[in-house]
């Protein structure tokens, strides 16, 4: 005679915070290139207003960058950095 199971009824494993927020982030980013496709779609100029927003996403991944290195500097203490190399000392206490 066949039993029934139960279901599943949240028994999974619970995501932390930081997959939520890196889910959080990929549908951001999917909602900016969905956004980014519509606008040129709908342009008069695709070409000219495609150029504009791909200047304002490397002025926001400029500015990121910036934050990160600056974070990162003063975690480690870095004595130099340049567009593709940081220059690291740790300081122990």
């Amino acid at each position: 005679m066949p039993t029934k199971r139960k279901a599943d009824k949240g028994q999974g494993r619970k995501k932390t915070a930081s997959e939520r927020e890196e889910r959080k982030f990929k549908v951001a980013m999917l909602a900016l290139e969905k956004t980014a496709q519509e606008r040129m779609l709908t342009a008069k100029d695709p070409c000219s207003v495609g150029v504009k927003m791909a200047q304002e996403i490397r002025k926001l991944a400029e500015r990121i960058e910036s934050e990160v290195e600056s974070a990162t500097a003063s975690a480690t203490e870095a004595a130099y950095s340049g567009y593709d190399i940081i220059g690291v000392g740790v300081s122990v206490s």
